[in-house]
């Protein structure tokens, strides 16, 4: 595996995370290709959503006058597999906003290299999220 590739979606993760800690459309779709899935199982049912779901949820986030600049995110890679111009990752995702409440999350990315870029081609979100009040 080389160094370079793995900072190359880092880069593109690092894009995507900071979209989604600010619900900001443009950068989620730097990384997010057109036509991915995001994919979970809520309460039993497999439901999924394309990348224009975080537009619709951007706009309702400013109709309720919520702020993201002050919120935090950060995540870790807890697996990353390379095979040509296709990649694997699992990683670790926490956000945490201004009134300490912290969100955690795994998600499951599959990424396709296209001319030196990794986008995100599909999204895998299990329904073990943690929520809670972050420890001072």
């Amino acid at each position: 595996m080389k160094t370079s590739e793995v900072e190359n979606i880092q880069k593109s993760l690092d894009i995507f995370v900071e979209g989604l800690r600010l619900l900001d459309y443009n950068k989620i779709s730097e990384i997010f290709f057109e036509k991915a899935l995001s994919c979970g199982s809520v309460k039993g049912v497999v439901q999924y959503v394309y990348r224009d779901h975080w537009k619709e949820m951007a706009k309702q986030a400013k109709a309720k006058g919520e702020d993201f600049e002050s919120s935090t995110a950060s995540y870790t890679i807890e697996s990353l597999n390379i095979i040509g111009n296709a990649a694997s990752v699992i990683i670790n995702l926490t956000f945490r906003t201004e009134n300490k409440i912290t969100e955690k999350y795994i998600d499951f990315y599959h990424m396709l290299k296209v001319e030196d870029k990794w986008y995100i081609v599909n999204k895998i979100f299990p329904t073990n999220i943690q929520r809670g009040r972050m420890e001072e």
